[in-house]
């Protein structure tokens, strides 16, 4: 019998142990220090409905997380998709539709970028220049912002990708790495003498792929409880409330934690690692759900929420019209909202009191929609150094830890948001990938 010992039980952990677990003659036993298991996906009741409190959906295109689905029992054809997908951005104090003719804000059909009115003319011209610029195919990882800016200007940089871009990881956009951020574009960024020219072939197939997104029916907790329960099934073993001060014991161990909590186990087997583990810097943002009287809202909720460019300088980075985007959150005369607060220069809100983060939600939400009312209904969660930033060169890094990790200690396995990709496919195709090559090694 061959034991393999997982210490986080998030989505990273859940997944190690659901591919371990398949092995014919293995133990698995998960150790998670909170009181409940998933990590930063959770679902709870708010007001009569089932929100999410952290992701609210997967990204269809990398398929891992909706073949976990299938795999534990939640049929593809039962997944949900968004109501509302277009979504808007705060611009010369105005909600304005984010262009349809985009490939991750990075402009593609003009033609779409000007009808959307996000751009002054003075940006639509800088951006027109895009094909006739000097300086592709790019050699190496650069900054996101600076190709945007190089290739589009700073207009498009500002109002439409690093509102996108750099809101994925609560990030700079002039230190997050386009090749670990944005492998779409790098790709194109790294063969091609254009970006609109290259990523046309990308924005076509976007259009003709079907849902971007996908969810359970339930809201996203209801993948980590199938997938918990299928685990028990298998004679996977859970000590929850487990925080662990060195290593289990064990054949094999997948230490599937944040990155700062990974550092202080793997210190006495590898101290570079640990090291590179520490370096890896982090964002702690807030996320706050309300809950209005849908007549105080003064603006169509016609979208799925709106984005906030950092140059407005608000502490809102981010709003979800949640009861507009999805069928299953709407309830007749209330509006659900989820807003998001901080990023990597101004985390800080993590330790604002709540009357302070309500105050500022309330500002926001009164500038752009409207809304002159306090909110009925009321949730504030916290995560305190949850989004590791992915800086230029990331890939290489954690290439190079990894080998550091395989020389020092080829029975321990690393994954988590801070190795494999920002969002929760990404996570699970890491976790996937890496107990695979953890059994091959330890059970020949």
């Amino acid at each position: 019998m061959t034991s393999y010992a997982i210490v986080g039980g998030g989505i990273s952990g859940l997944s190690a142990a659901w591919q371990l677990s398949a092995e014919p003659g293995v133990e698995v036993t998960v150790f998670e220090a909170d009181a409940r298991l998933g990590g930063k996906i959770a679902t709870e009741r708010f007001g009569g409905v089932d929100i999410d409190l952290g992701a609210d959906n997967v990204l269809r295109r990398t398929p891992a997380a909706v073949e976990l689905c299938r795999e534990v029992g939640l049929a593809t054809d039962a997944l949900i998709h968004p109501a509302q997908t277009r979504a808007k951005v705060w611009v010369e104090n105005a909600l304005r539709p984010l262009p349809a003719g985009t490939v991750l804000g990075f402009p593609v059909d003009l033609a779409a970028v000007e009808a959307s009115g996000v751009l002054s003319a003075e940006g639509l011209r800088r951006a027109a220049l895009e094909p006739t610029l000097p300086g592709l195919p790019i050699v190496g990882d650069v900054s996101l912002g600076e190709l945007a800016r190089a290739r589009y200007g700073d207009e498009v940089t500002t109002r439409l990708i690093d509102p996108l871009l750099g809101g994925i990881a609560a990030g700079d956009l002039d230190r997050m790495s386009l090749d670990a951020i944005a492998p779409q574009i790098a790709e194109v960024a790294h063969t091609a003498t254009s970006l609109i020219e290259g990523l046309a072939p990308v924005l076509a197939a976007a259009q003709q792929a079907g849902p971007v997104f996908a969810a359970p029916p339930h809201g996203m907790q209801q993948l980590v409880k199938a997938l918990t329960a299928r685990l028990v099934d298998r004679g996977v073993r859970f000590e929850t409330g487990a925080a662990l001060d060195s290593l289990p014991s064990a054949d094999g161990v997948v230490v599937a934690t944040p990155a700062l909590a990974a550092a202080r186990l793997l210190r006495p087997v590898s101290p570079p690692v640990a090291s590179a583990l520490d370096a890896i810097e982090h964002t702690s943002v807030v996320f706050v759900v309300t809950e209005y009287a849908e007549g105080d809202v003064a603006v169509p909720l016609d979208g799925s929420g709106f984005l906030v460019p950092r140059q407005v300088g608000a502490p809102v980075t981010a709003v979800s019209w949640a009861s507009s985007k999805w069928e299953r959150l709407r309830q007749p005369g209330t509006v659900l909202l989820r807003s998001s607060l901080g990023h990597r220069d101004a985390d800080d809100v993590i330790d604002a009191s709540d009357d302070a983060i309500i105050a500022a939600v309330q500002t926001a939400h009164r500038r752009t929609m409207g809304i002159d009312t306090p909110p009925r209904r009321v949730r504030i969660v916290r995560y305190r150094d949850a989004f590791p930033q992915y800086d230029v060169g990331h890939l290489d890094r954690i290439a190079a830890l990894d080998e550091s990790l395989l020389r020092d200690a080829p029975h321990v396995a690393l994954c988590g948001m801070a190795f494999g990709g920002v969002g929760i496919p990404a996570c699970i195709r890491r976790a996937r990938t890496e107990a695979g090559r953890l059994h091959r090694r330890v059970a020949g």
